[in-house]
């Protein structure tokens, strides 16, 4: 019988500290994907969605040492699930693992859980999905990464993937003239009126609650969306702005309306995780100034303006073909066109997964 001591994480502790820590023992530090400020404010209960959710932090320990860590959270918009994040194992230990679970699911059903959906750091709008595929690769900036075993832990305690989804890697972009299919739509969209043009920093400010409005409205049927408001959103996205390549941010209007945007950013790795200190922006700058690979990591149309896509990516290939990179589309839903684009291009692909168990 396995003996595990389990305890509900608070703010400022030691259990806090071992929460924040376990990933460490894990991961080589190239493979740290998480932002341990923000998990802070998500125990605090003073992340920017921390209204909307009720969450909590949990640790597993084993003796002195702790082997399981994640986060229970229970959306108020549907009061029939919670989602299971932040999970970490030290260990490939099924015993552990359902020893950890068992009290888990207690704890969920007692607050009236039905369901329990996952991986899903607290929200959509946080970060989901676990890794399936490509564990020998270090992770691309904004792809989660975790042991090749979780999969198969959560699959042997009920979880069955529900939802899937993949990245696209192209081989490098270089001086090979324009691709022919997106550049026919591009000039498609040219002829019906519509204007292109590279975000610029200073105008930023007056884009993002354009650009919210669309995603929000495009994003609607995802799994696990949930609407927030443009003030939350602008929190949670608030140091995005010092990773952006304004020159990959591409913008669609019919007249003066926003109909479209790809947002592509320099693959800064897991540089953008945690506080930036002088050495870190050096680095951020460098790599901005010339990437060696650039990730596609939104794109957003409107859906009357089918095709439309197509002709933003077509600038997109010509921006990274002017720097020779090489580029991935990250973590697209299997059921969306886009990840049929450039299959001429693609090298390999990454996939990921979303995971469903009923709590009986």
């Amino acid at each position: 019988m396995t003996t595990l001591t389990i305890r509900r994480v608070e703010s400022d502790t030691l259990d806090e500290m071992a929460f924040l820590s376990l990933p460490h023992a894990i991961y080589p530090p190239e493979y740290w994907t998480e932002d341990a400020s923000e998990i802070q404010t998500l125990i605090a209960g003073t992340h920017p969605i921390s209204s909307r959710h009720e969450f909590e932090a949990w640790v597993a320990y084993k003796g002195d040492e702790i082997v399981l860590r994640a986060a229970l959270t229970w959306p108020h918009a549907d009061d029939t699930c919670v989602y299971l994040g932040y999970f970490e194992s030290l260990y490939n230990d099924f015993e552990l693992f359902q020893a950890f679970m068992n009290h888990l699911d207690q704890v969920a059903k007692s607050r009236g859980a039905q369901r329990m959906i996952g991986p899903v750091q607290a929200s959509f709008w946080v970060s989901y999905r676990m890794l399936l595929s490509g564990y020998e690769d270090t992770p691309f900036t904004g792809e989660p990464y975790n042991p090749p075993y979780y999969p198969v832990l959560w699959e042997a305690v009920g979880f069955e993937l529900t939802e899937r989804y993949l990245s696209n890697f192209f081989k490098r972009i270089e001086a090979v003239g324009p691709h022919q299919r997106l550049s026919k739509r591009y000039q498609q969209f040219l002829d019906k009126g519509l204007t292109f043009k590279d975000a610029k920093a200073k105008e930023w400010e007056a884009i993002l609650p354009q650009v919210f409005q669309l995603l929000s409205e495009l994003y609607k049927g995802f799994p696990l969306f949930e609407a927030i408001t443009y003030v939350e959103f602008k929190q949670i996205f608030k140091d995005y702005q010092q990773i952006l390549d304004f020159t990959m941010v591409k913008l669609a209007y019919d007249q003066a309306r926003l109909v479209g945007f790809v947002i592509t950013v320099p693959d800064y790795g897991n540089l953008v995780y945690g506080s930036f200190n002088l050495l870190t922006l050096l680095r951020i700058l460098r790599i901005r100034h010339k990437a060696e690979r650039y990730t596609v990591m939104y794109l957003g149309v409107d859906e009357d303006y089918l095709g439309l896509g197509s002709a933003l990516t077509h600038l997109v290939y010509q921006a990274i073909e002017k720097r020779s990179a090489y580029a991935v589309a990250g973590m697209i839903h299997h059921t969306k066109v886009t990840k049929n684009y450039l299959p001429d291009m693609q090298t390999k692909q990454h996939h990921y997964g979303i995971f469903e168990r009923t709590l009986l």
